[in-house]
């Protein structure tokens, strides 16, 4: 009998082992996978070739059409358009599939959460990212406490997962990503009773593991004289991809996605370049240099030569992309290749859109060909190319642009998402404190004050000071304590011995010298001498404070120094 199933070649010794598009049971074998080598069946019914790993299931083998959402619920796999999602630019993939969760009442729970997320809005990439999440979760039980139910979910349970994730994952950002999916689920379960699980938050706050603060990810100034010295060894267009990448900071998908009529003029002559963020899920327009635009005009013309108007984007691939598309992580030499070794400079243009994988290939074979190599002698990884970005945005920060327009340029939803991108160099940092505080103090007489705290005046203590707000005026600041009474009260701060000021408010004591010059004119015009008597002293205290804060090697009594608004000069 068992002779007679094997000749008749019926195959179906597991009966949960059904075709993927029909649900036939009748299967019989077809052979090995030349790729792969797994046991490949064929539907009797249909027709159809499949393996028994439903993650390889091709989309073409599955059948959705005409499925109602609560049809698609009772299946294993899912397309994700059946629920009004669509692929987008950061996840290409359609199917979901639930078939790796062995255990029924988890992978119920695991559906109904998976389906809520996608009502509520979330993005493709973050529904895979979210099953992955859980997925691991699950694996997690296999391992550790292999079938359990679901009233098992506790906290020790929890706190042998923390462990788990500490011993498999060395980054706490992953780690924390992992955790909070978990923490989600749980307490979604819980409050809507997909699974008999404890009503009481199992994942504290103080689980998450600290971020550690993280490296600034801008590519070092050396690095980038590098990769300007070699640029003419790429192709023209490549060459072009990395200039807008230096000069705009936008994403590589972005950059990958750039319309053909991606850039336009306005009346005053300045070029902008629009741009659709995919993450941010809006469009930017963005100013180039006059040199860039002109480049970005040569390539749609290169593009029209080549590809003739039907092409939409600014880049296209080139022919035999599949050597730098595989050079992006695999550096083998080239006498272990299939494909022959392909010339820097190779680049011929197909109608197909730029793909990001193809552009890092090709920096990836400039750093090893170029031996552009960072501060530690190793060739630096320069096909990260998220490194332009974070490169641009400092550069802009460090140059002086405020934070706000930064953060518009990037297209970024909040400041603190820049300060991850625009980190301040430690020389812009102590340039500018410098430039508010130069450690020179004076008093009303010109003399500098010899600090008796010199731990106290440094440029960060003046600057906390400052921006403190602490016994601070208009154009300097008391040297009484906070607590003392004024000793000159109703009489100006300029004419009183505790008066400090510095370099910062020079221009200020300027202007004042100058409108107290001439209210006095004014005064002696109209023969008002209270007025000339109580303002000489202020002119004279000016005098010597401007004279003090403007000399850079100041020696008190010298009597060549110029009295600034002096009465005899008028």
């Amino acid at each position: 009998m068992l002779q007679q199933n094997k000749n008749n070649k019926n195959y179906n010794n597991e009966q949960e082992l059904k075709c993927p598009k029909c649900g036939s049971s009748h299967l019989k074998k077809a052979g090995k996978s030349r790729d792969t080598g797994e046991q490949m069946y064929k539907c009797k019914s249909c027709q159809t070739n499949f393996n028994k790993n439903p993650k390889r299931i091709s989309n073409s083998y599955i059948s959705f059409d005409g499925l109602s959402v609560s049809e698609m619920f009772n299946l294993d796999i899912w397309n994700v358009t059946v629920f009004g999602l669509e692929p987008d630019i950061a996840c290409s993939k359609r199917l979901l599939n639930f078939s790796d969760i062995e255990l029924y009442w988890l992978k119920i729970a695991v559906k109904y959460w998976i389906q809520y997320r996608i009502g509520v809005g979330d993005a493709t990439s973050t529904i895979f990212n979210r099953l992955y999440d859980l997925k691991y979760f699950y694996r997690f039980l296999k391992l550790k406490y292999g079938s359990l139910q679901e009233s098992e979910i506790n906290r020790d349970l929890v706190v042998n997962y923390l462990v788990y994730l500490r011993e498999k994952i060395k980054s706490p950002s992953t780690r924390n990503g992992r955790l909070g999916c978990l923490k989600l689920f749980l307490e979604n379960c819980a409050r809507f009773d997909w699974a008999n699980i404890y009503k009481e938050p199992l994942v504290y706050p103080e689980d998450f593991a600290k971020r550690i603060k993280s490296l600034p990810k801008f590519i070092p100034p050396d690095v980038i004289k590098q990769i300007d010295d070699n640029i003419m060894a790429l192709p023209e267009p490549v060459a072009l991809m990395v200039k807008v990448l230096r000069q705009t900071g936008i994403r590589l998908s972005e950059l990958c996605y750039l319309n053909f009529d991606c850039i336009r003029q306005d009346s005053t002559g300045t070029w902008w370049l629009n741009i659709y963020q995919f993450k941010m899920k809006k469009q930017l327009a963005i100013p180039v240099a006059r040199e860039l635009a002109s480049d970005i005009q040569k390539q749609q013309e290169y593009i029209r030569k080549e590809l003739g108007k039907d092409f939409d984007y600014l880049f296209c691939l080139t022919k035999s992309y599949s050597w730098f598309e595989d050079y992006t992580y695999k550096r083998t030499s080239a006498t272990t290749r299939k494909i022959p070794y392909r010339e820097l400079q190779h680049f011929i243009p197909i109608p197909k859109r730029m793909r990001q994988k193809v552009l890092r290939g090709y920096l990836s074979q400039l750093a090893n060909e170029k031996e552009i190599r960072g501060s530690s002698g190793e060739i630096y990884p320069i096909h990260r190319c998220h490194s332009f970005r974070h490169t641009h945005g400092t550069e802009l920060i460090n140059a002086g642009v405020p934070q706000h327009i930064v953060q518009k340029r990037l297209g970024h939803e909040s400041p603190e998402m820049t300060m991850c991108y625009a980190h301040i160099h430690d020389e812009t940092m102590k340039h500018e404190m410098n430039k508010f505080w130069d450690g020179r103090v004076v008093n009303i007489k010109g003399e500098i004050i010899i600090s008796e705290n010199p731990d106290l005046d440094t440029t960060e203590m003046q600057w906390i000071k400052k921006n403190m707000k602490a016994q601070t005026l208009a154009d300097g600041f008391c040297a009484l304590p906070i607590t003392q009474n004024c000793p000159v009260q109703g009489s100006p701060c300029l004419a009183c011995q505790h008066f400090r000021t510095t370099r910062e408010h020079l221009e200020t004591h300027k202007k004042h010298l100058e409108s107290t010059v001439k209210l006095i004119e004014n005064a002696r015009d109209k023969q008002w001498e209270r007025q000339v008597e109580n303002n000489l002293p202020i002119v004279e205290n000016l005098n010597n404070i401007i004279r003090g804060l403007s000399q850079k090697d100041v020696v008190y009594g010298h009597e060549s120094y110029p009295k600034l608004g002096d009465e005899t000069n008028g």
